[in-house]
């Protein structure tokens, strides 16, 4: 009998102006294990992400709604994300040079080191599910987009601002 509600997000990106992220998220360590190892892997997996800004604003947004106690929202993307755009901007970068690797060999070169490790067993089980949602996911953003708070594209812009602040974060 508790008022709550509930808001799903996807992935959380990093933040649209600065690239700042979880740092133990599975994209923040995405990204560190292929500096750590020196490569990136071809991932051809697609994944839905919003980032983190976009998210807080849209929950409080939401939550200023009358009559928004006991709904559910789920905050997706209307588009996904190929996780190859995202290793393409770490090679782009070339600092330090990561040469693209298949995948499986990237999960072999992280699994011998304690400290990627636990990302190789992570990625590894995720090239094989696939979240699959089975209400209107478009409901939630599009009525948020007409209200003045359209979803920030996930590009290459962004994700170059998220391995940058990585970097950073690392040095």
């Amino acid at each position: 009998g508790i008022p709550c509600t509930i808001y799903r997000p996807p992935y959380i990106s990093g933040s649209t102006q600065t690239g700042a992220s979880n740092s133990t998220d599975l994209l923040s360590r995405l990204i560190d294990a292929s500096f750590s190892v020196g490569y990136v892997p071809i991932l051809e997996q697609s994944i839905n992400m919003v980032p983190v800004d976009y998210i807080s604003d849209s929950i409080i947004h939401l939550s200023m709604r009358s009559g928004a106690v006991g709904g559910t929202y789920t905050l997706m993307h209307p588009q996904t994300t190929n996780l190859n755009q995202l290793t393409r901007c770490m090679v782009e970068l070339n600092v330090p040079p990561l040469p693209e690797v298949e995948v499986s060999e990237w999960l072999g070169r992280c699994a011998v080191d304690p400290d990627t490790a636990t990302i190789a067993a992570v990625i590894g089980s995720e090239q094989s599910t696939q979240i699959r949602w089975t209400e209107d996911l478009s409901q939630t953003i599009a009525g948020l987009t007409q209200e003045g708070l359209p979803c920030p594209p996930i590009d290459a812009d962004l994700m170059r601002r998220c391995i940058a602040w990585r970097l950073r974060k690392a040095s």
